[in-house]
């Protein structure tokens, strides 16, 4: 390695420590819950899905001998019509609409069919839907943060007696959600660590630089002197 290549690479560093930790990350973790339904009967449960006190979806639950049981979410809350973009990504397979299930990896982005309306996560009467049903998978959401526009979120879940009460419940084991207006979120189960800002005072960060590039410059400098001592 020549000296211009040793000063390069302190430029290199010194570049480094300039910007390592300005950038944070927009992708936010969504907290685990669990919306617990009744061994027999029909039960709801408002969710606010990125802890900031909003209440963005219900969620319905069906449990019956008779053999209607269902587990379905809408995406305004009861009561609620000012959030218009609490959606969920679904799709119609003929006789109603069915949550659309995505793997990890997957993109929630604008291009999905989001409706707010009622939509199945699991239908064990006509048409059969078990796609969650003691498995987990992702589902897509789209959703507001008061006074910006919509938010795209990546849920967890997984339909199951979790709580042991003998009846089928909504576990939400997590997520993601951009916390960036209209910008696409990747679904995985929870969110990328943080760079945090480079913990070092100004006025000590400016001396490391000058220190840094001081010794670039006597190392190349070091290094001529030599060659014309030769």
């Amino acid at each position: 390695m020549n000296g211009k290549q040793r000063l390069v690479r302190y430029s290199t560093a010194v570049g480094s420590l300039a910007f390592v930790g300005t950038a944070a990350g927009a992708v936010q973790d969504i907290p685990e819950q669990i919306v617990e339904g009744e061994p027999e009967g029909f039960a709801f449960e408002q969710i606010d899905l990125n802890g900031d006190g909003v209440e963005n979806y219900t969620v319905h639950i069906s449990n019956s001998s008779y053999g209607y049981s269902y587990l379905a979410i809408t995406g305004q809350p009861t009561g609620n019509t000012d959030f218009p973009y609490n959606q969920i990504a679904r799709f119609y397979d003929g006789g109603t609409y069915l949550a659309e299930q995505f793997d990890e990896g997957d993109l929630i982005d604008g291009s999905l069919d989001f409706s707010s309306g009622f939509t199945f996560i699991w239908n064990e009467s006509f048409p059969l839907f078990e796609d969650f049903l003691e498995q987990r998978g992702f589902i897509g959401l789209r959703f507001d943060i008061p006074g910006e526009s919509p938010h795209f979120a990546c849920v967890e879940i997984t339909v199951d007696d979790v709580t042991g009460n003998n009846a089928r419940d909504l576990h939400i084991l997590g997520g993601v959600f951009e916390d960036e207006s209209d910008v696409p979120v990747e679904c995985r189960g929870e969110a990328p660590p943080t760079v945090e800002p480079l913990a070092v005072p100004v006025n000590g960060l400016v001396f490391w630089l000058t220190a840094l590039l001081a010794g670039g410059v006597m190392l190349y400098t070091g290094r001529r002197r030599r060659k014309q001592a030769a």
